[in-house]
């Protein structure tokens, strides 16, 4: 379907757009643009139509006296030149002295623009006139654009930089399209990182920043409050929050702070080639790690304290029920699919996928205590088996609902540390299975860890079904009393109200 701006005709595609009426005057008296596209395919036409509507309304806010408006027209008149150059595109034949097509082309683009500069009121005055800003742009952009093809100095090129969110912006762009990268949460925190240093840094560019500016930065970050951005704070900026919260918040955490670094990292080391920056990046500062206390594995009197007391919903019991058996992580059971319950050998396992690293990739045997999960009925192969868990973020995973979930029953047992939590089942499986001495790298096919160099080299596909399947039937809980879901909640997915209220009795 046409795009908005776009009028079909017997030569091709045309450009059209209305001109507001204030700014007539500055086109003629016109009502509107209409120019062709040059082409006859509609995608192009559409791409080449939508990128001249952000050309026209710039301009437009430019002539209405916006200066931001004003810089980004004339830095988009450089850019323009300069990749008009790059392309080729600005040549003319018949250079004088065998001069290069787009070195003459040049050329004479820019003796066109000088012959358009009106001449002055007096002929007497010796003073050339000068170009308005965005013809200088121009003129700059056709000058850097052949210094870079010849490989010497861009003499403009940082006065026409645009401003550091435009290039993050780009870098977040062609991050995004990427072929090999999976839809996760992670984009929500690359967005949080360069919205949060726009804010700091406001409208300059990339290349300003130094190393004390970085620090600054991070500075801001120790006294930023946790809660930056929502509720309350959502829309204050960042430096008026930092002095609203004065000595009375500990900031980022020193993990949340590396994180929005990492970021900026990456950014600088995607312009640098670019020419957008250049030297040491800046935000290679140290931050001090904080002592960060691990999860534990939950001892045996507290996993059969939980269990006789279970959740009013099954979904997380089911959940936990699994994590205890496989050593899964929250969210490898929660957006597990019935097409990834499967079959080999004789052998019933859980292929895990969309992990993080290669080594996440694995089969999973299915322990004989969660013969349950074969009989419950089964859905389509790309159903989840919790479809209860609520998908969020852009990768919609379902882990963070049920570790919701998971926390609410233990908070709700008395279970408040928050080193006692889903995750601390993969602890219990580890630590039993260095009880029954198995070696490390076999441990590691199955638990999701690298196997090292060795193994992962000459032993690429791992253990066999069989022997994983051996290895995890060691997983034992001897003084814990574990029931099958069915037992507990029937055929419902919720607790029945009578044993809801003795569970609460209990607790």
């Amino acid at each position: 379907m046409a795009g908005r701006y776009l009028k079909k005709r017997k030569r091709g595609w045309y450009f059209v757009l209305e001109i507001p009426t204030q700014y007539r005057r500055h086109f003629d008296g016109r009502a509107r643009i209409e120019q062709t596209l040059e082409t006859r395919d509609e995608t192009l036409a559409e791409a080449k139509a939508k990128r001249l509507a952000g050309e026209y309304k710039l301009r437009f806010l430019a002539l209405g006296g916006n200066p931001h408006a004003k810089d980004e027209l004339n830095r988009a008149e450089y850019d323009k030149a300069f990749q008009q150059v790059q392309a080729g595109e600005v040549h003319a034949t018949g250079s004088p002295d065998g001069l290069d097509p787009v070195s003459y082309g040049v050329e004479l683009e820019i003796d066109r623009i000088v012959d358009q500069l009106p001449l002055p009121a007096n002929p007497r005055e010796t003073e050339e006139p000068e170009p308005d800003p965005r013809q200088a742009a121009r003129i700059a952009g056709l000058m850097d654009g052949l210094a870079r093809r010849q490989g010497q100095p861009q003499t403009n090129r940082a006065q026409y930089e645009p401003p550091f969110r435009e290039v993050a912006d780009r870098w977040f762009a062609a991050w995004k399209a990427a072929p090999d990268r999976r839809i996760s949460n992670t984009d929500v925190q690359y967005a949080a990182s360069i919205r949060l240093f726009t804010e700091f840094w406001g409208a300059r560019p990339l290349r300003e920043v130094q190393q004390r500016d970085g620090a600054e930065f991070v500075e801001l970050l120790r006294r930023l409050p946790p809660r930056y951005g929502r509720g309350k704070l959502k829309n204050v900026p960042i430096r008026e929050t930092v002095a609203l919260f004065a000595g009375q918040t500990t900031g980022l955490s020193s993990a949340a702070i590396k994180r929005h670094l990492g970021v900026l990292k990456q950014i600088w080391e995607w312009a640098k080639p670019l020419g957008h920056c250049s030297g040491d990046n800046p935000f290679q500062i140290k931050v001090a790690k904080q002592k960060v206390k691990p999860s534990l594995a939950w001892e045996s009197g507290d996993l059969s304290r939980l269990l006789a007391s279970p959740p009013h919903r099954r979904d997380i019991y089911e959940a936990f029920h699994i994590a205890l058996f496989t050593g899964l992580r929250i969210n490898e059971v929660a957006d597990m699919t019935w097409g990834q319950v499967r079959k080999e050998r004789d052998v019933d396992y859980l292929q895990v996928e969309d992990a993080k690293t290669e080594a996440g990739h694995r089969k999973v045997p299915l322990h004989s205590k969660l013969a349950w999960l074969l009989e419950k009925k089964r859905g389509e192969p790309d159903a989840p088996i919790f479809p209860t868990f609520n998908p969020e973020g852009p990768g919609l995973r379902r882990g963070a609902d049920a570790s919701r979930m998971f926390g609410a029953w233990k908070r709700g047992l008395g279970f408040t540390s928050s080193r006692y939590v889903f995750h601390s089942a993969r602890k219990n499986v580890t630590a039993i299975m260095e009880e029954n001495s198995i070696p490390a790298n076999q441990w590691a096919r199955i638990i999701g860890h690298e196997p090292g160099f060795t193994f992962k080299v000459y032993n690429p596909h791992g253990l066999s079904l069989p022997k994983a399947k051996e290895i995890i039937e060691l997983i034992d809980y001897p003084e814990v009393e574990f029931q099958r879901p069915e037992v507990i909640y029937g055929d419902a997915e919720r607790l029945p109200k009578e044993k809801k209220e003795r569970r609460k009795k209990a607790a």
